[in-house]
C-alpha cells in the first residue's frame, strides 16, 4: 500500500498523507470539499452545500445559491 502526498503518517487510511489530506482523521480519499473551505466535507460541521459561499448553518436558503442573503418572499 503507497501513501500519497507529503508525509508517511496516514492516520485514516485512505492513502492521502495526513500533511496534505483535509480530513485526517476519517477516510476521505476524494477529499470533496464543496465550500473550498479547505477542510473536507466529512470533517464540515459548517458545509455549504449550494455552494454560494455562505455556511448551510446560516444560510437563509441552503438548497439553493444566493449569496448575497436576499429574501425575495417567494
Amino acid at each position: 500500500m503507497k501513501v500519497q502526498c507529503c508525509s508517511r503518517e496516514d492516520g485514516d487510511q485512505d492513502l492521502l498523507g495526513d500533511v496534505c489530506d483535509n480530513c485526517p482523521q476519517v477516510v476521505n480519499p476524494g477529499q470533496e470539499d464543496g465550500d473550498q473551505d479547505l477542510l473536507g466535507d466529512v470533517c464540515d460541521s459548517n458545509a455549504d452545500l449550494d455552494g454560494d459561499g455562505v455556511d448551510d448553518s446560516v444560510d437563509n436558503c441552503p438548497s439553493v445559491a444566493n449569496s448575497n442573503q436576499l429574501d425575495v418572499g417567494w
